[in-house]
């Protein structure tokens, strides 16, 4: 099975099942983990970040947005704790990054429902819905709607695992 054909059959399986948001954020917080902003920015929530390293004071990886030319190194997405109403995170503050599951609550209305998603050529933190050469895509947009309803299933594409150089 492809990786395309991975993202439909799990789009179709949380179609068909429909889960509360409850569940959402449970799934959320199982494949969240703590990051370290060392942006100099702040990184608002659900942008798509990369990994530039260990900060061993924290024992954090260190996260800064991340554009299509970053997709070795992508770490994940940014989420809020708990699917809490955080929106950002500050320079040298601590933050959560899902590496892949379905994150609920995003503004997903710009795209539509089945579309791919790869990281923004040129955006930092962005997402688009037209193929970038060299990135494979890296969501899929299970529910096209404003936020809090926009739903898509992610998986960070090449990787690095938090905590480790890139």
């Amino acid at each position: 099975m492809g990786q395309i054909d991975t993202l439909i059959t799990a789009s179709e399986t949380l179609a068909t099942s429909q889960p509360r948001l409850t569940e959402v954020q449970r799934l959320q917080k199982l494949h969240a983990v703590p990051f370290r902003n060392a942006s100099g920015l702040t990184i608002a929530v659900f942008n798509v970040v990369k990994s530039t390293g260990y900060d061993s004071g924290s024992d954090l990886g260190l996260m800064v947005n991340a554009v299509a030319a970053d997709f070795k190194n992508l770490a994940g997405i940014v989420v809020s704790e708990d699917g809490g109403a955080e929106t950002t995170v500050a320079n040298n503050q601590t933050g959560f990054v899902c590496q892949e599951g379905f994150v609920q609550g995003l503004n997903t209305s710009g795209f539509t429902t089945g579309d791919l998603l790869w990281p923004h050529a040129s955006t930092p933190g962005s997402m688009q819905n037209t193929p970038v050469e060299g990135s494979p895509p890296i969501a899929f947009v299970d529910n096209a709607a404003a936020a809090p309803n926009g739903r898509i299933y992610f998986r960070a594409a090449g990787i690095v695992p938090v905590g480790t150089l890139a």
